[in-house]
């Protein structure tokens, strides 16, 4: 969770960094993509485990409330039309 919003974070999110809005409570899960590697690692992870993130001197101790899930793209084709998705 090492990484720095700068223009892409939500009008509403204060915190400038994934680790720093897990802090504040602005950010409360996560999205892993299979191109970045390491799905076997979070495969495992059952609730409540504790992961720890670091950004240089700091850290932060999280714990898994719900089960890893595998997203398909496919079922946000079936989400309600008013959120207006456009995958192009």
């Amino acid at each position: 969770m090492n990484f720095d919003y700068n223009d892409n974070k939500r009008s509403d999110i204060k915190s400038t960094s994934t680790i720093e809005a897990i802090m504040n409570g602005e950010r409360t899960a996560t999205t892993r993509y299979s191109s970045d590697g390491h799905m076997d690692y979070w495969s495992k992870v059952k609730v409540g485990d504790i992961i720890e993130y670091y950004r240089g001197n700091k850290s932060v101790k999280v714990v898994v409330t719900k089960p890893f899930t595998k997203l398909n793209v496919n079922n946000f084709m079936n989400l309600p039309k008013q959120l207006d998705i456009n995958f192009n």
